[in-house]
């Protein structure tokens, strides 16, 4: 093992690292930052751990969001290749619409995925079947 005075681990990245309260009723007994150490760590509604962006009431509407918004932009790069009169056939485009968008849809979404979540995503999923 490497002896801490040679290479030393900072407790904490204060540029990388926030506080989140989570399903906190009052609100305004939470400090807004944190001293640790000599670093101060700010208080925030919102953060992304892992690729999943978790709120302080862990609704997921800001995830749900942000996944639609990316599912629309892989929709429309892949609508610029091709429509119903030319470009891929339909089982290809089915395919790889399948594999871009489930990889995303389905990352943490067991954590995230409610039926509150959905609906816009459902729409969208419908109109791309199409």
């Amino acid at each position: 093992p490497v002896p801490r005075d040679v290479f030393p681990l900072p407790l904490c990245e204060p540029n990388k690292t926030e506080i989140i309260c989570f399903n906190t009723y009052d609100q305004a007994s939470v400090p807004k930052t944190f001293l640790i150490g000599n670093r101060e760590i700010q208080l925030t509604g919102k953060t992304k751990v892992l690729g999943v962006i978790l709120d302080s009431k862990l609704t997921y509407k800001d995830h749900s969001k942000y996944i639609h918004d990316k599912l629309v932009y892989r929709w429309v790069c892949m609508s610029r290749y091709s429509n119903r009169n030319w470009g891929m056939n339909q089982a290809v485009i089915v395919r790889i619409a399948k594999t871009l968008f489930f990889s995303s849809l389905f990352y943490g979404s067991i954590i995230w995925m409610k039926n509150s979540n959905m609906a816009d995503i459902n729409s969208l999923w419908y109109r791309v079947s199409k």
